[in-house]
């Protein structure tokens, strides 16, 4: 009884210094000087001179930020006014379900999915668009435009977009001014506004937060209980076979949003076109439903949280629903036994002054620093740091802030505490209690897991029946919404086939039931690409669509080593060998090529060498170098004891890895037997051989690169300056 009581004992006393330690988060709160800041009651609207000063202010050039809690019509005020003004605005919004809402609910032309945005803009001054849509409009002249980026905090947060964050920000550099909404600041870089404008709801909807400790993943006992208790919820989850087995034990009449299923959904057609969940109970949504729709529901009494440590992202999320005066808040996540506690933004700076001097040194190793460019293809053999990418326009190595600061602060989130989580919060939750889940239900559990097993099998048997058809299948969603590109016609046309015989194929078929049943929306756009832009046959393309994101990017990577190594070998002139990339590969290629054999050890060994080349800050981790090292060669493996001589054998440096104390008794060595070929990459993916679209594939990309040369260009290279 004493050791019960004292081990009780111990476990409150360091949950008590934990909570104290915590305290330490509110150092990561957001920290601004505002220019003005305006109490209102609920609505912006109720004092509408800080839109009208941030208008101004951007006509004239400015940089506005403009804060205001969700809810409080902040888009809708905007658009109101500059409608009013007939001010010339690019009004972004993050996804298409913003866009969809606000071209419906306010009657402005705008662009998202395969509407074209530069017809939006010849139809009027203010056009709403989502971020992809910036780059058909690098091209044109927008100095008479103001841009407003709505949630300008998830260009913080998206890393999977990032290639449209950056041409967002290509186009912001070519309007005359730019305000810049959010409800949630944090992350943000204010020193780049001249202005920052703030709005304080005096009103607010009473949140209670749980937060859920000793949470199970495989145990959705407890969250179903929440909802069937509930009057009216809602569930965030990037889960969606969990939500599916959530529905279907629940006893409320619900719906899945989620970014595959949302054109058959009734209830997500009925939140874009009437801002309402009309007679359902219950919203289970992944994170396409997160910032900027509105979701009028004064009924909803609980809304959930799982899987979901984003502090911006929650507090988003909760602020969906409207008119509410009171809702329960419960976030069921995972959390570390104990975590360090720093300011994030003093990480962030860090990590940009390490980007920053690996910045310089690729600029200077490519010579990007001299007064002339580099004539030659840019070709680069392998991929490296993700914190630096290559500015094709201006033609020179950056660092890539946004995607430090995002993933600092992801990775920030991911390994905190309970106690520091809930300070966290705190920031725009004043109620918030830690609750312990006390018991796992093991039927839930059970039943979770042979309901998740029989989804992957009925799914796996879907995408067989599709792959039957999957002639009729390119170009699926562009068919089934009657529009057809260039591409698609000419594959019509070298097939025989026609839309007619396509959707008939479809109704006989019940191609549309099996598409939704196996969620394959977003495969059959991936195959439809590699059909009708990399001229890849049917049998290849629905491999690559069909594999995992890591499987088919180590395939992408060995088919660009093997473009590369062909350029250099039939117009080595012509090749840019001024890149970092190919630095890296040369020294890779040179001294760790073929012949060689290798642990780990060697690993950190070629990693430490590349530090001494390229500077301190140069980072390549014995993964990465692995991953690299398998885009290049085919590599055999064998295990070996520790004691086992290998005099024979020829090491990288010659480093014997048995001579060196390891704990293991074993040891893995690889060798490098020779390059990649294309057969190699064809018998990986199982090809036939009288299949020669990956090939047709490699000599047009090849051609491609060649004609980015002008005539004067390749003379210059052939022969020299005169």
């Amino acid at each position: 009884m004493e050791n019960i009581n004292k081990k009780n004992i111990d476990v409150l006393f360091l949950e008590e210094c934990n909570a104290e330690k915590a305290e330490n988060e509110k150092e990561n709160y957001s920290k601004f000087n505002r220019h003005e800041i305006y109490e209102i009651k609920k609505y912006i609207n109720e004092k509408p001179l800080g839109i009208k000063t941030a208008i101004a202010n951007s006509i004239s050039g400015g940089k506005t930020l403009f804060v205001a809690p969700t809810g409080a019509g902040k888009s809708f005020s905007f658009i109101k006014t500059l409608k009013k003004l007939k001010t010339k605005a690019l009004f972004i919004l993050p996804n298409s379900a913003n866009v969809e809402q606000a071209m419906r609910e306010y009657g402005i032309p705008g662009a998202f999915g395969d509407m074209s945005v530069t017809d939006a803009l010849k139809k009027a001054n203010l056009v709403v668009m989502t971020w992809d849509k910036s780059k058909w409009l690098i091209n044109e002249d927008l100095s008479e435009y103001i841009i407003v980026i709505d949630e300008i905090h998830q260009t913080y947060t998206d890393t999977y977009r990032n290639k449209a964050i950056k041409n967002l920000n290509n186009i912001i550099e070519k309007c005359k001014g730019r305000i810049d909404i959010t409800a949630t600041p944090t992350k943000l870089e204010f020193n780049i506004y001249d202005y920052i404008i703030e709005y304080k709801q005096t009103q607010k909807t009473k949140y209670e937060v749980k937060l859920y400790k000793d949470f199970d993943i495989k145990d959705m006992s407890q969250i179903i209980n929440i909802i069937n208790k509930s009057n009216n919820s809602a569930i965030l989850m990037n889960d969606i076979e969990k939500l599916e087995f959530i529905r279907d034990s629940i006893n409320k009449k619900s719906d899945i949003v989620y970014a595959d299923g949302k054109k058959e959904s009734k209830l997500y057609d009925r939140i874009i076109n009437y801002s309402d969940m009309q007679n359902y109970d219950t919203l289970l949504n992944t994170t396409t439903i997160v910032a900027g729709v509105n979701i009028n529901n004064a009924n909803i009494t609980d809304i959930i949280v799982v899987g979901i440590k984003d502090i911006g992202t929650i507090k988003q999320y909760v602020a969906r629903f409207r008119n509410l005066e009171k809702a329960t808040v419960h976030i069921f996540n995972t959390y570390e036994e104990e975590c360090n506690i720093y300011k994030i933004e003093w990480l962030v700076d860090k990590n940009i002054e390490k980007a920053t001097i690996l910045k310089d040194a690729y600029n200077k190793a490519s010579k990007n620093d001299l007064e002339f460019e580099t004539v030659g293809i840019r070709a680069t053999p392998i991929m490296l740091d993700s914190n630096v990418y290559y500015d094709t326009e201006n033609k020179c190595y950056k660092v890539d802030k946004l995607y430090i600061k995002s993933q600092v602060y992801n990775h920030y989130y991911r390994t905190r505490t309970i106690q520091s989580f809930r300070v966290l919060l705190k920031e725009y939750f004043k109620r918030i209690k830690i609750t312990k889940i006390e018991n796992t239900n093991i039927e839930s559990k059970n039943q979770l897991k042979e309901y998740e097993k029989v989804l992957k099998e009925i799914k796996h048997a879907t995408i067989e029946t599709l792959e039957e058809y999957k002639n009729v299948l390119v170009g699926y969603n562009q068919i089934k919404s009657g529009s057809k590109n260039f591409e698609l016609m000419q594959y019509h046309n070298d097939m025989g086939l026609t839309t007619d015989e396509c959707l008939k194929a479809y109704r006989e078929r019940d191609i549309h039931n099996l598409v939704k049943k196996s969620k394959s929306n977003s495969m059959l756009e991936l195959y439809s690409k590699y059909v009708l832009e990399n001229k890849f046959s049917l049998d290849l393309a629905w491999k690559l669509a069909n594999m995992g994101n890591r499987k088919r990017g180590a395939v992408f990577s060995k088919i660009n080593n093997l473009i590369y190594r062909e350029l250099r070998e039939e117009y080595p002139v012509f090749l840019n060998d001024e890149l970092i990339e190919v630095t890296v590969f040369n020294y890779i290629n040179k001294l760790f090529g073929r012949g060689i054999s290798y642990t780990e050890l060697h690993l950190q060994e070629l990693s430490n060498d590349l530090k001494l080349i390229l500077g301190e800050n140069w980072n390549l981790t014995t993964n990465k170098l692995s991953a690299i090292l398998n885009s290049i060669f085919v590599i055999e493996s064998k295990q070996v004891q520790t004691c086992t001589p290998v005099e024979s054998i020829f090491f990288y440096k010659n480093i014997n890895p048995t001579g060196v104390q390891q704990e293991k008794k074993r040891v893995r060595i690889y060798k490098i037997e020779r390059y990649i070929t294309i057969k190699d990459i064809k018998k990986e993916l199982a090809l036939d051989e009288k299949d020669i679209s990956l090939e047709n594939s490699i000599r047009h990309r090849k051609n491609k690169m060649l004609n980015s040369l002008d005539d004067t260009e390749k003379l210059v290279l052939l022969e020299g300056l005169a």
